[in-house]
């Protein structure tokens, strides 16, 4: 299952942005913060859940654009306060390949993590051998 969400638009200075869904159904955001006194950027991938709920997009009146064409606005009436059951459903539908993506990625780091942790360096000191320590 892809994503459903064609693009993402909302209100920014005079009119409104539209970005693009990328194929894994992640919306490349750019953001902008101070470092040494200057500006930078970096990009960064949301879903469209975390998208959304951005504190540049969520006040800006965001409207989803499904692949079939149908648009929908995100809070009717502008309250972020209440997310209505249908977009929550378009949200999850997209966002369901790449929060399992996310859980996977998550859960190797822990194991390659664990496996760092273990017995790398060769020493067995701290286990119990029966060998060396016969009566136990």
């Amino acid at each position: 299952m892809k994503r459903t969400i064609k693009h993402i638009s909302y209100l920014e200075g005079d009119g409104r942005s539209v970005l693009e869904s990328k194929n894994d159904g992640t919306f490349r955001y750019i953001l902008h913060y101070m470092s040494d006194s200057r500006l930078k950027s970096k990009y960064v991938n949301y879903t469209a859940r975390e998208f959304i709920y951005h504190e540049d997009i969520v006040n800006n009146d965001p409207v989803l654009t499904l692949l079939t064409g149908e648009k929908i606005r995100v809070f009717p009436g502008g309250d972020p306060s209440y997310l209505p059951a249908m977009v929550e459903g378009v949200l999850n539908k997209n966002d369901k390949r790449e929060k399992l993506k996310r859980k996977l990625e998550e859960q190797k780091k822990k194991r390659k993590d664990s496996e760092n942790l273990g017995d790398s360096s060769g020493n067995t000191d701290e286990y119990y051998n029966p060998f060396i320590y016969p009566g136990g």
